[in-house]
């Protein structure tokens, strides 16, 4: 532990002294757990240079601020899918847009209802195909 000298011969001024600066250490040691922690500053072209590490932070749940000049611009966040798709799901069945299947379909029907497109064709083959029947 350092000590402080405070300049007067009272002991408890120096033990008050040095509380202060121990409360004062670990509260900066602190701010960096603090919700704040979890956004990283990227300026533009940081994140123009590492954008694939800057995805990888996201992936993990962190945030990313975009500063273009000391100007925040933009934030990027993960984006959870799984709730949302079932939800959207739920309020198009609601509105009557989409309806619920009326049975399961079988390996078999569901690739009757894919295009016939043979397996060794090519995607050119297919492409040309396609535009053929459009016309």
């Amino acid at each position: 532990m350092q000590f402080i000298h405070t300049g007067t011969d009272d002991p408890g001024a120096t033990a008050r002294t040095a509380v202060r600066a121990l409360a004062a250490t670990q509260l900066a040691s602190t701010a960096g757990r603090s919700y704040n922690s979890l956004m990283i500053r990227a300026s533009v072209s940081a994140l123009k240079n590492g954008l694939s590490e800057y995805l990888r932070k996201v992936r993990a749940g962190q945030t990313v601020i975009v500063y273009d000049r000391d100007v925040p611009i933009a934030r990027i966040e993960r984006i959870e899918s799984g709730a949302r798709d079932r939800d959207q799901l739920a309020r198009l069945r609601a509105a009557g847009i989409t309806r619920p299947p009326s049975k399961p379909l079988s390996a078999s029907e569901l690739a009757a209802l894919a295009p016939s497109i043979a397996r060794r064709a090519r995607a050119l083959e297919a492409l040309l195909a396609d535009r053929a029947e459009e016309r």
